[in-house]
């Protein structure tokens, strides 16, 4: 199974946008709101540019 697909079902997801498009800056700012902080620096690299957006 890919790792992005392991990573969606870990968080109830049927998938997470990849990239610094502006849907996966707005998944990851939901995820930050349901799951915190910790669990979205499991989900994201942190020194992508939509990180420091959120």
């Amino acid at each position: 199974m890919e790792i992005m697909q392991e990573l969606a079902e870990q968080v109830g997801r049927n998938e997470l946008p990849k990239g610094g498009s502006d849907a996966a800056t707005n998944c990851a700012r939901e995820l930050l709101k349901e799951l915190g902080r910790g669990a979205l620096e499991r989900l994201v690299k942190v020194h992508f540019a939509n990180y420091k957006k959120i």
